[in-house]
């Protein structure tokens, strides 16, 4: 095939090529979306993993998931953690439910 009579120009985005490909071709569109949903890079794999190392050190080995999960979250999204206003948290978390214990 000449490159002049190619079905899809070299510059076009993938969505615009998976758009375009006809319903009857679903092996070929099930590739495409599967190249759509791939990341780039491992950036973000490598930085959390980085970060776990960070976290994870032998005197906080046995915490549970949940609060090394939060860890996680705080340590790799510190652009949303820094942008959260303190008086805002503070009142809701005061105005949460009382969750004192009662000993006697």
């Amino acid at each position: 095939m000449e490159p002049s009579k190619a079905f899809i120009k070299q510059d076009t985005p993938l969505l615009d090529v998976y758009n375009e490909l006809p319903h009857s071709y679903t092996e070929l569109r099930y590739v495409y979306r599967i190249l759509y949903t791939l990341p780039v890079t491992t950036a973000h794999a490598e930085r959390s993993f980085s970060k776990l190392s960070l976290i994870k050190t032998k005197l906080r080995s046995t915490m549970c998931e949940d609060r090394l999960e939060s860890l996680m979250f705080c340590s790799i999204e510190k652009e949303i953690l820094l942008s959260l206003d303190n008086e805002d948290l503070i009142s809701k978390f005061v105005s949460m439910a009382d969750r004192r214990l009662q000993l006697s």
